[in-house]
């Protein structure tokens, strides 16, 4: 072989070893020459080439494909195969023949394969007239060639020849329309998730007819008049309106639902003690600390002196760590708040231990508490910031051991400073009964409409379901749920009565001065009689006033009389029921000819109103 076909080879061998691998440092380190190839080769094979480190090599692979398929991985025919192929292949060109270790291949190769490929090769003639193990293995994967070649005949036979797929399909026109309404639009994750109900097909509809055709294809619309045509437009917009808006507050946006639940930590109060001075404070038992803390305001107004100072740097929760700080050191005593029990330790001073750390508050479980003869110390109604904070390096001295375990799920725990209160504080919520559709968990409303608020205090046991502007479909039963063990709840029946106010004539109507005038308010109520005052541009008016005569003829109406009007009567004239919104009628006295709107023929107007109000369900948590 000449030098120039070595030096050929040598830059093969260099472009075949894998960029930074040690093999290709190994290559690279011989002079790139022709007269150098054969001793990169022959390192390389001393050191990678090893025969019985790749026989290794490819037994472990093989051993790995048996653990695979014993353990339920789908594997395919077409995969097993080529694995199997390329293994048996690279051990027979390293020596691992079918003639030296058939038996040892064969069980191999068989565990590879699953039971019903095992079942079908073993019926096959060529597998039950083989005894010899070489011959048994051969057979067997002539057999897995042939599974496999079958298996892609009958994909392609399957597959078909393809003239459908992908093709538009004609439609008749007649189902244009109605393919484009089913299309719509594409709904997006939120809409998916904000909705329970499916989207539905929405049909060409005729607001003239209520025809199944688009308004503007409408014959009988184009005999009716323009105003009539306005009329029914804004008629039909207002309806749909009101729809859309009692059907969008049952709509529950679940994936930004966050409760934040209140946690009681373990917080009481004791006396800080130092010479003759004496005061109160509040003290957290935290066990992911390693240290106790004081404020420093605290440790300053007390008069501790330092003792020494440390440097210490915090590790906070994911990984974080603070920077090194030096803190002073103090030795403090601390005395039970209603005991006798007094311990002194060590504490670094700090500026702000922890804010808004919930004291123990107002609920069913302060009466448990007392019937079981435990006195919590920590009860304000306003929390407090921490003032000292104690450590897991002495919290275990300080515990006694017992425990009361509350039907609210809450944990009380005594420590020979005071009895401390942790858990979950169990929370409360507001369900329509008629629909299952929770209003309000917590603090927090799960409802899209406005209507619904929850009124609550920090703090307080009340608990409000506050409905702005019922109606008479918000009639039914609101269950109020509080999470204890075992669970409460309390049923709230609400019946919502409509009312309807009706003036006549009007909206405007046109006297002649001198002549008398009869105005009629009548009031729809369900409930029974209900009171109706009048009002004169603002000013209420009283039965007996000068030319003014106001009578009942009913449970729910009432008439003004007013006679020999003048032209100070004119004006806005408004009938109001105590709970209700006024509707108005305009008055105008005219000294000369009657208008057209008071000529016979002219037809009145009644003015209607709905009732609007607020409703309070109120649940207070106490048992």
């Amino acid at each position: 072989m000449t030098i120039l076909v070595l030096k050929t080879n040598f830059q093969y061998l260099v472009q075949a070893a894998v960029v930074g691998s040690r093999a290709r440092e190994v290559v690279e380190s011989f002079p790139p020459t022709g007269e150098y190839y054969e001793m990169p080769v022959d390192s390389s094979k001393a050191r990678f080439g090893r025969e019985d480190l790749l026989v290794e090599v490819h037994v472990r692979e093989l051993i790995k494909l048996i653990i695979s398929v014993q353990s339920n991985q789908k594997l395919s025919p077409t995969f097993l195969y080529d694995k199997l192929e390329s293994y048996l292949r690279a051990l027979e060109t390293l020596g691992v023949t079918t003639d030296k270790c058939a038996s040892i291949l064969y069980s191999m190769v068989e565990s590879c394969s699953d039971e019903e490929f095992l079942k079908t090769s073993n019926r096959s003639p060529a597998s039950s007239s083989a005894n010899d193990a070489k011959y048994r293995l051969e057979n067997l994967m002539l057999f897995f060639k042939g599974e496999v070649e079958g298996g892609k005949r009958i994909s392609l036979a399957m597959s078909g020849f393809g003239v459908t797929k992908g093709e538009d399909v004609k439609m008749p026109m007649k189902k244009v329309y109605i393919l484009q309404t089913q299309r719509g639009k594409i709904p997006s994750a939120s809409t998916l998730l904000a909705s329970s109900k499916a989207p539905e097909i929405k049909k060409p509809k005729c607001v003239f007819c209520e025809g199944k055709h688009v308004s503007s294809d409408g014959f009988n619309a184009q005999k009716l008049t323009l105003a009539l045509k306005q009329k029914i437009v804004l008629k039909n917009t207002n309806q749909k309106k009101e729809e859309d808006e009692s059907s969008s507050g049952n709509d529950v946006n679940l994936s930004n639902v966050n409760t934040h639940p209140k946690v009681f930590l373990q917080t009481f109060k004791a006396k800080l003690l130092s010479g003759d001075k004496e005061k109160t404070v509040r003290v957290l038992n935290y066990t992911g600390s390693q240290k106790l803390y004081i404020l420093k305001n605290i440790a300053e107004e007390m008069k501790y002196p330092v003792s020494r100072q440390e440097t210490v740097k915090h590790s906070l929760f994911g990984g974080v760590f603070t920077k090194e700080c030096k803190y002073n050191c103090y030795r403090i005593k601390l005395k039970q708040l209603n005991g006798n029990f007094t311990c002194n330790f060590e504490v670094l001073d700090q500026a702000v231990i922890c804010e808004n750390v919930l004291p123990a508050s107002e609920g069913p479980w302060l009466d448990e508490l007392k019937d079981l003869g435990v006195i919590l110390t920590d009860t304000n109604v306003y929390s407090e910031s921490i003032q000292v904070l104690i450590g897991e390096d002495i919290m275990g001295r300080l515990q006694t051991g017992k425990r009361k375990l509350l039907s609210s799920g809450l944990v009380a725990v005594e420590t020979h400073l005071g009895w401390t209160l942790i858990g979950k504080v169990p929370q409360v919520s507001w369900v329509r009964k008629k629909d299952l559709h929770i209003l309000t968990l917590g603090e927090q409303v799960y409802t899209n409409h406005k209507r619904f608020r929850l009124v609550h205090l920090q703090n307080s046991p009340v608990w409000t379901l506050e409905i702005k502007d019922s109606r008479k479909e918000d009639s039914g039963i609101f269950e109020c749920q509080v999470y204890t063990e075992p669970k409460m709840s309390y049923d709230f029946q609400l019946n919502v009565f409509a009312l309807a106010l009706h003036i006549s004539p009007g909206p405007i109507l046109y006297i002649k001065s001198g002549a008398s005038v009869n105005l009629t308010c009548q009031a729809t109520d369900e409930t029974g009689t209900v009171f109706l005052f009048w009002s004169h541009n603002g000013r209420v008016l009283e039965s007996g006033e000068e030319h003014t005569e106001i009578t009942e003829f009913g449970p729910a109406a009432n008439r003004l009389f007013i006679s020999k009007a003048k032209k100070s009567d004119s004006g806005n004239y408004s009938c109001q029921h105590s709970y209700h919104e006024r509707t108005n009628i305009i008055l105008h006295v005219l000294n000369g000819k009657r208008p057209v709107a008071m000529e016979p023929g002219s037809r009145g107007y009644v003015s209607k109103a709905t009732l609007t109000n607020i409703v309070f369900l109120s649940f207070v948590f106490l048992m």
